[in-house]
């Protein structure tokens, strides 16, 4: 004969994990446009510079950041790192947003960061495509 514990276990492994799940949206720990925005502005030093570059479909900015220093600044060799093409992988612009606070922080305190900036640019797209990413933060949760 069965033994009626195994099934509900298993009722009660499933409904804890299902309350977990629903205890965090996807979106949690990420930044919303806005945010990102605030954020990389936060980062701004002397080797940052945070623009709008232009407006998505959706009227959302869209916002470059430029990491350099000096006059020749936009004439030298350059990188150029976009995040976020695809809506829902907002994990992308919490790495660009990583790479230009670890950077602007850097710039003057770390060598290898001064000397990087100080001969190459990086220009960062953070989020490529706002209003894809921003439907990752509706309620309910859609993609674009």
């Amino acid at each position: 004969m069965r033994s009626p514990g195994i099934p509900f276990l298993a009722a009660g492994c499933w409904l804890f994990a299902a309350s977990t799940v629903a205890a965090q949206r996807p979106a949690d720990g990420y930044h919303s446009s806005a945010a990102l925005t605030s954020a990389l502005k936060a980062a701004s030093g002397s080797a940052v510079q945070v623009s709008n570059i232009g407006t998505s479909a959706g009227g959302l900015p869209l916002t470059a950041v430029r990491l350099g220093v000096g006059e020749d600044v936009d004439s030298r060799p350059a990188v150029l790192l976009i995040a976020n093409a695809w809506g829902p992988e907002v994990v992308g612009s919490e790495i660009a947003l990583g790479v230009v606070q670890k950077l602007g922080a850097g710039y003057g305190k770390d060598s290898a960061i001064t000397a990087l900036l100080n001969r190459a640019t990086i220009y960062v797209i953070p989020r490529a495509n706002p209003d894809a990413a921003e439907a990752f933060f509706q309620n309910p949760l859609m993609e674009r």
